[in-house]
């Protein structure tokens, strides 16, 4: 299933890609629950993903945090202003903040995690990861207060999707196409 939705997204191309990346972001940002956040921990995309690097600006109502790789499984995540000058090459070739020069945040202060996903049931909000489980970890662990949303281009909308006991649901899922509530919410 990973395999087929990274072809999915590579027979889209980069053009294609990044038009949908920035219609997300729009979507994203014009969310209510997003823009009383606080904090929105967002993440750096590949080619295999949607790029949310867009949604660093000072200039918004909430702060961008993006996780680095701290451990075996684990997450931290940072403060980005400016993705230009604080991104380095991080695990697996992905884009990670810069420690030494991104504030660590507190999960206690996160309003919103929005979390990638290689496939999603736009019916459940069920969610295939990469496969690490970095992010069903950090779902597991958060309070339910906090609201996730999980972020894809409309290919990988998948129905029914088989998922584990451990898969942790979005409460919405948002593709370019536009914005969804998941039921979990």
């Amino acid at each position: 299933m990973r395999a087929a939705m990274v072809r999915r997204i590579s027979i889209m191309g980069l053009p294609a890609c990044a038009e949908a990346s920035e219609r997300i972001c729009r979507n994203l940002s014009k969310l209510e629950v997003v823009q009383k956040a606080g904090v929105v921990l967002l993440y750096a995309g590949d080619h295999t993903e949607p790029d949310l690097v867009a949604l660093a600006r000072e200039d918004l109502p909430w702060k961008a945090a993006f996780p680095r790789v701290a451990g075996q499984g684990k997450l931290d995540f940072h403060i980005v202003t400016d993705p230009k000058t604080q991104f380095v090459e991080g695990a697996f070739g992905l884009r990670e903040p810069d420690p030494k020069l991104c504030p660590i945040v507190d999960l206690a202060d996160v309003g919103v995690v929005i979390a990638p996903g290689r496939a999603f049931s736009g019916d459940t909000g069920d969610r295939l990861g990469r496969g690490g489980g970095f992010y069903d970890r950090l779902l597991a662990g958060l309070s339910p207060d906090v609201w996730t949303i999980g972020v894809s281009f409309r290919c990988q909308i998948v129905e029914p999707l088989p998922i584990d006991s451990h898969d942790i649901p979005v409460k919405q899922l948002v593709t370019e196409a536009g914005v969804a509530d998941c039921g979990n919410g």
